[in-house]
């Protein structure tokens, strides 16, 4: 049987709003005011109501744990153009995102492959005297959505 809980909560939001005058008055149901210098201050609340469906001893909105990555060791320097990255596997995983990238933020990708089904992958390509990052999630595909995908775990070398 499945169960609905009720989230609740209040946002309160005041707003500035201009007018084209220097004096006036203002009145509706929620709020009375006199603005004066060409402005008001509009105060209110809104209420939202959610109903988030949960189910007794479920892990369908638990993401897998991160896996641990193995080798290379962080910050270490690597020799040849290919280097195998490792990591522990995720008991609750069934596949793997690996994405590695000489940009530390990822903002570009050397290598991005969302759905690896092993604890390791062969890097190709690699350039010499270049730092690169890599990471790692963790993914189990029949959860919920937004509970797919751990965080990531990374780390980084250099190629020599």
């Amino acid at each position: 049987m499945k169960k609905y809980t009720k989230l609740s909560f209040s946002i309160f939001t005041a707003l500035t709003v201009q007018i084209g005058f220097a004096f006036s008055t203002f009145a509706n149901s929620e709020t009375a005011a006199t603005a004066t210098k060409a402005e008001k201050v509009v105060e209110h609340e809104e209420k939202f109501i959610i109903y988030h469906k949960s189910e007794p001893n479920s892990t369908l909105g638990v993401p897998p744990q991160r896996p641990k990555l193995l080798s290379p060791a962080p910050l270490s320097e690597v020799t040849g153009s290919e280097v195998v990255l490792k990591w522990n596997p995720s008991e609750e995983a069934d596949s793997y995102s690996l994405q590695v990238s000489d940009d530390a933020n990822f903002f570009k990708f050397t290598i991005n492959e969302p759905s690896i089904s092993k604890t390791e992958f062969t890097a190709t390509g690699l350039q010499k005297d270049k730092i690169y990052y890599w990471r790692v999630a963790a993914i189990k595909s029949q959860n919920n959505t937004g509970f797919t995908k751990s965080l990531y775990n990374r780390s980084s070398f250099t190629v020599k």
